[in-house]
């Protein structure tokens, strides 16, 4: 793309006069500008078979499928030699047979992500990935996650959205709620109906359900394909033709809009920081120094806000946990009450088997509780996310108004950069799905085989019985551990989002006042407004190239 030198002088001023996170979002930009390619994200809740429809969207089954939900692992497939590089966090990387990828994003072979794999590049010589990314997420409310320490995450910069839903159920509130975000983020939006071959006879009415439901929660209708992508046929290839003609309509092509969106965001980022430069380097030293005080007493009380907006954040896991508690309480009461009621089913086969059939009827109700706890710790960490990113970017505008009248700027709120996409950072939210029930040895038949029918039945039965409350308690043990995981990642991952956002609010206003400080002359006061005057020439010129 012949904007490449744009953003390598967008990226320059970024280091001047920006902060980590727009130099990250620039240094994607420049990334996305240099490979021409759109970023497609296949995203929705888990198990409703995003990783199905990649495979049959690239011809092939490269990604895992199965019973149990990936992990929190982005997965993305490019243009390249055929293979994998999974990458670690603090920067690792390692090159894997594409055979080999299960062992990194499914959770029966990396449980709780316990190899901590930050994302996954996955490389294919195809010739439609020359000019598309397609991106593999874990579940909802995960699609936008991203790991604290890169600024990398891809998954946060959608160009087009494949949204995935199903008929079994229909599309939900959680996943109406999760599509907003979606939205958001993305330029376009697709909504796919997967697995509709479930409900023969009854497609027209799903999809009528399904869009009547978006277009309302919305407010506009989007375009909605059904499929079956275990079976692929005309319609992964119609998706196909979608997708290709998505990227390329309209003036220029969809990544080229994405990139002019995000480089115009920036650019509008700099040029509030060069006119607090300048305006600090024109006032006189004393003036400056009042100036300074009184911004810094202002920014002392927001800065007290913002604590106590971290505080708050710090006590969410446990309040949570109570509410956690007694769903788990409630649960388990339910489940012990429906394993019982199916004890003699267990008598009745032999002993070895039984157990293990008790033991497989366990896990079913752990799967289960894991689902339940996970979504409604979702829906309160979705509001909770949403209240934080309110009060951060009211604290933010709070910095900006109290920086421009100490330095005698006019300042209008509407005026203010739109940040949501730099560096929003959120924990997974959900839970990366069950734990599996290991490490606990079978009850053999042993001795209990050569026991008369009726005293051997009472054997099992008494036996059984307590099995049933000692494994329903150690899988009550097991969600709430992964529950209270899970809820400390989102503490720790969004008290450094906060932090981060209001220090570098904060830091841009202060930048001003130290640059302004260096100009001890006039000839150097001279040199500093003339390079702003010429950095400001580059974001004309940006702004120029993006009409």
């Amino acid at each position: 793309m012949g904007d490449s030198k744009l953003f390598v002088g967008l990226a320059t001023l970024a280091r001047r006069y920006g902060d980590d996170v727009l130099r990250g979002d620039i240094d994607f930009i420049i990334d996305q500008s240099l490979h021409d390619t759109a970023s497609v994200a296949v995203i929705g809740q888990f198990k409703r078979g995003k990783s199905t429809l990649l495979n049959a969207l690239i011809g092939e089954d490269i990604l895992p499928t199965g019973r149990l939900p990936l992990t929190g692992v982005t997965t993305r497939i490019l243009h390249g030699d055929r293979g994998a590089v999974v990458h670690f966090a603090g920067g690792r990387t390692e090159r894997v047979p594409l055979d080999d990828l299960k062992l990194y994003v499914t959770e029966e072979h990396n449980p709780r992500n316990l190899r901590g794999v930050t994302h996954v590049d996955v490389t294919l010589p195809l010739p439609m990935l020359l000019h598309i990314v397609f991106i593999d997420t874990p579940g909802i409310g995960s699609t936008f996650a991203h790991n604290t320490q890169t600024a990398y995450e891809a998954s946060e910069r959608i160009d087009l959205a494949l949204f995935i839903t199903g008929p079994e159920p229909p599309i939900t509130g959680d996943e109406i709620a999760f599509l907003r975000q979606a939205r958001e983020r993305a330029d376009r939006v697709i909504v796919i109906v997967a697995k509709i071959d479930l409900v023969p006879g009854s497609e027209a009415e799903i999809l009528d359900f399904t869009h009547h439901a978006i277009k309302e929660a919305v407010g506009t209708a989007l375009p909605i394909y059904p499929l079956d992508a275990t079976r692929p046929d005309a319609r992964i290839a119609a998706l196909r033709e979608v997708i290709t003609a998505s990227i390329a309509e309209g003036e220029g092509n969809l990544a080229r809009r994405s990139l002019a969106r995000r480089a115009l965001r920036a650019a509008a980022t700099i040029r509030r920081s060069i006119a607090l430069q300048r305006a600090a380097a024109l006032l006189p030293a004393s003036e400056r120094e009042q100036a300074r005080v009184r911004f810094g007493e202002i920014a002392d009380e927001i800065a007290e806000r913002g604590a106590d907006l971290i505080r708050a954040i710090e006590q969410f896991p446990t309040e949570e946990l109570v509410s956690v508690d007694a769903l788990l309480e409630t649960l388990a009461q339910e489940a012990e009450t429906a394993v019982s009621s199916e004890i003699e089913r267990f008598v009745t086969l032999d002993a070895a088997v039984g157990e293990r059939a008790l033991y497989e009827r366990i896990a079913e109700c752990e799967t289960q509780w894991s689902a339940h706890v996970s979504s409604a710790l979702e829906k309160r960490i979705v509001r909770r996310h949403s209240a934080t990113l309110r009060l951060v970017t009211e604290l933010e505008q709070r910095f900006a108004e109290a920086g421009s009248a100490a330095l005698g700027l006019r300042w209008n709120p509407e005026d203010e950069v739109d940040r949501a996409e730099f560096g929003v950072r959120e924990a997974a939210t959900r839970m990366n799905g069950p734990v599996p029930t290991t490490g606990l040895e079978l009850f053999t038949g042993g001795l209990i085989a050569t026991l008369p029918g009726s005293l051997r039945a009472h054997v099992l039965r008494k036996r059984y019985t307590t099995l049933i409350a000692e494994l329903l308690d150690r899988s009550k043990g097991r969600v709430r551990s992964a529950a209270v995981r899970y809820l400390m990642e989102w503490r720790l991952a969004n008290v450094g989002f906060v932090r981060e956002r209001l220090l570098s609010a904060r830091r841009i206003v202060e930048d001003a006042f130290d640059s302004a400080a260096e100009t001890g002359d006039e000839t150097d006061l001279t040199a500093a407004l003339e390079r702003m005057n010429g950095d400001e020439r580059i974001l004309d010129a940006v702004v120029a190239a993006f009409p």
